[in-house]
């Protein structure tokens, strides 16, 4: 077909943030992943997926097409402040199991928003709506018990904010302990401190005393009025499914909380979610990076808790040759239409076709991404930049991109892994100027020492760990380190693998299996992924 347009260096077809993408919602492409959120008989609400897989935007388009969904911002709950907390912070010392804590926590929160999404401003007010329901159609003792809870918490702007009544739980456990440990608030407080001086013979001075005392007191957070509201809720009020209630959560990967309880709140917050599924026509969907949640379910083992139990609730997002194809095709159409108001092109129309043993100019991207939408976005954008003036995308504009394009997944990839392994980077310089594929037993001493030696600013990342131990380490041989580096370089997408050669080929945006070092082997045959090869220099015969 004929192009009347050309492509101009300011244009895209999208940001890369679903909060800043003009596009999302006009543009927006279902796989039916919505239908499935929407529907709050179905138990999936967690949000699974790698960076750039369309957790945010899902979530986005769920609150354009919901009318009652209230989104909850992580860093607005001022949780930070419970990472300071003179009293968090010394239980954590003494061991405490702060689960049940964080677990009441989420609850309240919930419980609050839903009562005023079904009522409104009414729920402040002591004769309003709510307060007319309570007296019309419940009864005795679950009459008193939500009243009870109505008021309890009617006051200091509980119902108003939610930071409010994060604090409003805190200081419900600083005056169990108190009465627990007979102590006057001051001198609680300067048990915190580590001021208070003992008398000898005084059995607080037992911190193991004081530990089974403070479990006791947050355990008792059980017999709070909370746990029979949460009854109320499910048996008189959110009784139905024709009217459905949302609350989302989203940014959980941002800095909204001290890297020291992050872990613990959104594990607690899993729980919390599972335990709400029983109430009708309400639902809680939260957004997590894969490795995010991976970590937060790691740093729990030693507690075992049940990853089967939760599994069910996570819904895993997964992106196609064809979902992704829509996907560019919209935003391309709805670009065109918003610059140039006529019938648009396609991207097979604009992109070099396949032929002569070539692959088509989408097909040779797709190749280069982890099959997710914001790799896809990317690589196009960077393609019209190139294509400045040109009414199509040559190979030539296409082979420019990739160079771009290429550096910029491969540093997205060490920002995504930082929090589970540190850079990335480093464990990469022993793929630089390499061939596309290498069998273990091809690597030699040399090769690695080209990682182990490279500038390790993080001392705490996985790098630095392997580096360590292999120049320190006794029992830590040359194969130990390398198959270490295989291992995380699968788990981040940069390499794929054969284990062997009757093995097929799995990479981890593709594959549901999990790599350990004990099933690398000689034999085992890795390939650099085709969108790092233009970062890494990995020639590759052209297309």
């Amino acid at each position: 077909m004929a192009n009347k347009f050309t492509f101009r260096r300011n244009l895209d077809v999208g940001s890369l943030e679903a909060e800043t993408d003009s596009f999302l919602i006009e543009a927006f492409t279902d796989k039916g992943d919505i239908s499935v959120l929407k529907d709050t008989e179905n138990v999936r609400s967690i949000v699974v997926g790698r960076t750039g897989s369309g957790k945010s935007a899902l979530l986005t388009y769920l609150e354009t097409v919901e009318e009652n969904t209230k989104r909850i911002n992580p860093e607005a709950m001022s949780l930070k402040y419970l990472s300071n907390s003179d009293i968090i912070k010394y239980l954590k010392g003494l061991g405490t199991n702060l689960d049940l804590f964080y677990k009441v926590l989420w609850k309240h929160v919930f419980i609050v928003e839903f009562l005023k999404m079904q009522f409104g401003d009414d729920v402040n007010k002591e004769n309003g709506a709510i307060s007319s329901f309570i007296q019309r159609f419940l009864m005795g003792n679950k009459k008193r018990t939500l009243l009870e809870y109505l008021r309890k918490y009617h006051d200091d702007g509980f119902w108003e904010k939610t930071d409010i009544r994060v604090r409003t739980i805190e200081d419900q456990v600083k005056r169990g302990l108190t009465t627990e440990l007979k102590l006057a608030p001051e001198a609680l407080q300067k048990l915190f401190n580590g001021t208070l001086k003992f008398e000898m013979g005084d059995v607080l001075v037992d911190k193991k005393e004081i530990a089974n005392r403070a479990q006791k007191v947050i355990s008792e957070l059980q017999a709070d009025s909370i746990y029979q509201v949460y009854d109320i809720l499910k048996e008189d009020i959110f009784n139905t499914r024709q009217k459905r209630f949302y609350i989302i959560i989203d940014d959980l990967d941002k800095d909204w909380v001290d890297i020291t309880i992050v872990y613990d709140l959104i594990r607690a917050l899993v729980i919390t979610i599972n335990e709400l599924k029983g109430i009708p026509g309400i639902k809680v969907i939260i957004a997590l990076r894969d490795n995010l949640y991976e970590k937060a379910l790691q740093e729990t083992e030693a507690r075992r808790m049940q990853r089967e139990k939760f599994r069910q609730l996570n819904l895993n997002l997964e992106w196609n040759h064809a979902s992704l194809k829509e996907l560019l095709n919209k935003r391309l159409a709805l670009l065109m239409r918003r610059q140039y108001s006529r019938e648009t092109p396609t991207i097979d129309d604009i992109m070099p076709k396949s032929g002569s043993g070539k692959l088509s100019g989408f097909d040779y991207m797709i190749q280069r991404t982890l099959l997710r939408p914001r790799d896809i976005i990317a690589f196009f954008n960077k393609c019209i930049e190139k294509a400045n003036g040109n009414s199509i995308i040559t190979r030539a504009i296409l082979n420019q991109a990739e160079q771009e394009y290429s550096r910029e997944r491969l540093e997205a990839i060490d920002d995504e892994w930082a929090e589970n392994f540190g850079s990335i980077k480093p464990l990469c310089e022993f793929l630089k100027g390499g061939p596309p594929s290498f069998k273990i037993s091809d690597l030699s001493v040399t090769d690695l020492e080209r990682t182990l030696l490279a500038e390790i600013r993080d001392n705490t990342s996985q790098a630095y760990k392997i580096a360590n131990d292999y120049v320190l380490g006794v029992n830590y041989t040359f194969q130990d380190a390398l198959k270490s580096i295989v291992t995380i370089l699968y788990r981040v997408g940069v390499l794929g693998v054969k284990l062997s050669p009757s093995d097929a080929t799995i990479y981890t945006h593709t594959s549901s299996k999990s790599l350990d070092p004990a099933d690398i082997t000689e034999n085992t045959k890795c390939y650099v992924h085709l969108m790092f090869h233009a970062a890494l220099k990995i020639a590759l015969k052209t297309e």
